[in-house]
């Protein structure tokens, strides 16, 4: 994870250009909003002086947080996809295990 400054504009640029979905949270409002647009959080982001934007992932997920009650996501995929195609990889049925044989028990004598 890497902290990015406001004054690194290539690293930005590479993000806005990447973007295709946000996840945020504001619990001011108690609401979490799923958009693609970051123009608005990169402005709040540059606005308010103890701001943080950090890569998570290189070139995939970012986090940011405007202040306590204001914070999110950046993903340079569709999150709601890949969530839907990871718990359908995660449903699928494993295969039975092998059924073990057991020996019969011994005859009680009468």
């Amino acid at each position: 994870m890497s902290v990015i400054a406001r004054s690194h504009v290539k690293r930005i640029k590479k993000l806005t250009d990447a973007v295709v979905s946000v996840r945020s949270y504001d619990h001011g409002a108690h609401t979490v909003t799923r958009t693609s647009d970051i123009s608005g959080i990169l402005d709040r982001w540059r606005s308010i002086k103890n701001a943080t934007l950090t890569e998570v992932v290189p070139g995939e997920h970012w986090k940011y947080r405007i202040h306590s009650n204001a914070y999110g996501d950046i993903y340079a995929y569709d999150f709601q996809e890949r969530q839907a195609k990871e718990a359908a990889a995660n449903a699928a049925p494993s295969p039975a295990p092998a059924a073990k044989s057991t020996p019969a028990p011994a005859p009680t004598p009468r």
